[in-house]
């Protein structure tokens, strides 16, 4: 669909789309009549979700892979879009991972000084926090160019109950998600 097709139909990006939350998302909005964007690392998520989507009814669909904690790959995703579509109407910023060293398979120190479990512990932080915290504000920010050419443009941060009421073993988690919550 050109940016001409386009017209009145509205049009989203839903990061994470791949599986599960972010799948479903994305294809709520195709059997509402929205153009889909969905973006994700895995491509054969991306792959089954975008056939799901053209069996839904989407009037337009786009797989996207993208790690939203890379900005360079984020900017490439929202210059695709602004090719296809030119705007975007709603950014659903749900890409998240819950790294399982956090359920119980941490490495941490045995004893004090020990560095490398301490950087494999803290790598493991990162990486959640880029993804879940970071990635979401990346996106938001790469959205914006095409998110002010829409009338009525909307941004939703993916949050969870976790982020009030944390357990065992899910602390890193819990505080990336905290930060996507009002």
């Amino acid at each position: 669909m050109t940016t001409e097709a386009v017209g009145q139909v509205k049009t989203v990006l839903v990061t994470g789309a791949g599986q599960g939350i972010g799948r479903a998302v994305a294809l709520a909005f195709g059997r509402a009549g929205w153009a889909v964007a969905a973006l994700d690392v895995d491509e054969q998520g991306l792959g089954e979700t975008l056939e799901a989507l053209a069996g839904c009814g989407a009037p337009d669909r786009v797989a996207l892979r993208a790690d939203v904690a890379d900005e360079s790959q984020v900017a490439g995703a929202m210059a695709a879009l602004d090719r296809r579509w030119g705007r975007l109407d709603a950014l659903v910023a749900n890409a998240g991972i819950a790294d399982p060293r956090w359920a119980g398979q941490l490495d941490f120190p045995e004893r004090p000084g020990d560095a490398d479990a301490l950087r494999r512990l803290t790598a493991a932080w990162d990486r959640l926090m880029a993804v879940n915290l970071r990635g979401a504000y990346v996106c938001c920010a790469a959205a914006v160019p095409l998110l002010r050419r829409s009338d009525r443009a909307a941004i939703v941060l993916m949050a969870s109950t976790r982020a009030l009421q944390s357990e065992p073993a899910s602390e890193a988690y819990a505080a990336s998600k905290g930060g996507c919550s009002p």
